[in-house]
């Protein structure tokens, strides 16, 4: 084609790319320990840490039946009253047709 240029060929390519997302990943990797050590230096440290773990307590509270219909009208309602408001909203294909 040019006198004296030299062709890629896929497994040179190949070498270059490889070359290039390893750069990439090492470099992110020092940057990801580096944040690391800047939060472990500034961070403020406890003077007091105590070994003990708080106590978790779960407690189950009955289930409503009949909660979950509702909290779906509720929605549902909430849902209808922004659609009469915002005139976007009410548009369904994105137009501003029916906006005045």
């Amino acid at each position: 084609m040019f006198a004296g240029q030299e062709y890629i060929t896929m497994g040179d390519a190949g070498l270059v790319t490889v070359f290039s997302m390893t750069t990439v990943f090492l470099s992110l990797l020092v940057i990801s320990y580096v944040i690391d050590l800047i939060k472990m230096a500034f961070s403020p440290k406890d003077k007091k840490k105590s070994d003990a773990q708080p106590e978790v307590i779960y407690v189950k509270e009955p289930v409503d039946e009949n909660e979950l219909p509702v909290v779906i009208m509720a929605a549902i309602e909430q849902y209808e009253r922004e659609r009469l408001v915002n005139p976007i909203a009410r548009s369904q294909e994105g137009t501003y047709k029916n906006w005045r």
